[in-house]
């Protein structure tokens, strides 16, 4: 059991920093804490038990092979693009995440019964704090729950949602699913309210001719009766002026363009533009690297911690052959689905967050898209990831 308990507290636990790193934002939080704890029990149960536990990384060799990529190419960038050494950290928290991934796919595997009753009792929870947010503060502030990220609870409870699906009846299934998009609303993350369409689809198997009908009503209600949810939900910010203003700002500011000189920009939406000047940052530096950048990026963690943008960090950072790399090993991972229907869902859903966040350097959304590809995967274990059950676990 310490598996299922220890990789649901790195699931839910909130960001407490413990102590920080220099030159690096985050620091050491509490899901570290854990992560040290759980690999520290598996050193000593796999020197206790008849059958040696494989060093786990979700991924199998693919997932070695890009760590390998990522931790060579951020020593090469120090020397060779001299970017700072506190890079380095960024490559190890990717080994982290994967290796706590294995953990994870591993305990729902052992213990789906018991992640079907927490992810159940987690989406409601935050229900119901989200109506109680909204009661208190209406929505002119965004619900974030624990993760202290509007956009990060919706991703996270998207993907539980996801793999929590086959184990409930229709009936339940549409139950969550409003239960997740009320706290979506709550939390005013739209690009998570978009990535929400494909459960929709799967959900009421709407197929090609009923797919011709749901687009009239969506865009029926865009314009009409959700006017003023739209309002408060800030789709609205995205006009035509809008736009033309985020342009104007970019071009205008080029290089140098600083959050803090344009933040009180009136008609553009703020956190548009915040993401937009963090995506120059990257997109600058990879451009100055050159051929060499193209191929194999500017190395992990060079952009910085934070992109609100998965394909930008991969085009930037990894480069073309580590975006080959990429692919294998998230293919890798959401192979020998049951569904196929479930296999596209949790993709498209992957796709759609990837636009403004990072789900893989995002700990709790990488965690909660693991649990959904693992509850959601046959009943057998992988070739590249064996793992005995035993008395100790």
């Amino acid at each position: 059991m310490i598996y299922l308990i220890t990789s649901f507290l790195w699931l839910i636990a909130p960001k407490i920093t413990i102590f920080n790193l220099p030159g690096y934002t985050q620091g050491i939080r509490l899901e570290d804490i854990f992560f040290i704890f759980i690999l520290i029990h598996w050193f000593f149960l796999n020197n206790r038990i008849k059958y040696k536990i494989k060093f786990p990384i979700i991924g199998g060799t693919s997932g070695l092979i890009l760590i390998a990529y990522i931790l060579f190419f951020e020593i090469i960038s120090i020397f060779y693009l001299k970017s700072p050494s506190s890079n380095l950290i960024f490559g190890m928290r990717w080994a982290e995440y994967l290796i706590m991934g294995s953990f994870i796919f591993h305990s729902a595997i052992l213990y789906t019964k018991y992640y079907i009753k927490l992810i159940k009792f987690y989406i409601i929870f935050n229900l119901i704090f989200s109506i109680i947010f909204i009661l208190k503060y209406g929505l002119n502030y965004r619900y974030s729950g624990l993760t202290e990220g509007p956009w990060e609870i919706c991703s996270v409870l998207t993907f539980l949602y996801m793999g929590l699906y086959k184990y409930i009846e229709s009936k339940e299934r549409v139950i969550f699913f409003c239960a997740v998009f009320f706290v979506c609303i709550a939390s005013q993350a739209r690009i998570q309210l978009i990535s929400l369409v494909p459960i929709i689809i799967l959900l009421f198997n709407i197929n090609i001719k009923k797919l011709a009908l749901f687009v009239p009503v969506v865009i029926l209600f865009y314009y009409g009766i959700s006017n003023e949810i739209l309002t408060l939900i800030r789709f609205d910010s995205f006009s035509i002026d809008s736009i033309n203003n985020l342009i104007t700002i970019l071009i205008e500011g080029g290089r140098d363009l600083k959050w803090e000189d344009v933040s009180k920009t009136a008609d553009v939406d703020s956190s548009t533009l915040s993401r937009l000047i963090i995506w120059l940052s990257f997109i600058y530096p990879w451009i100055d690297a050159g051929l060499y950048g193209i191929l194999f990026g500017i190395g992990a963690g060079t952009g910085g911690v934070v992109v609100d943008g998965f394909y930008i960090r991969l085009i930037t950072e990894f480069g073309i052959v580590g975006i080959l790399f990429f692919i294998k090993w998230i293919l890798k991972i959401i192979d020998n689905y049951e569904d196929l229907k479930i296999n596209h869902t949790i993709i498209l859903i992957f796709s759609i967050i990837s636009l403004t966040n990072d789900p893989i350097t995002s700990q709790r959304i990488f965690s909660s898209f693991v649990l959904a590809v693992s509850l959601n995967k046959k009943f057998k274990l992988n070739n590249n990831f064996h793992f005995k059950r035993v008395v100790y676990v």
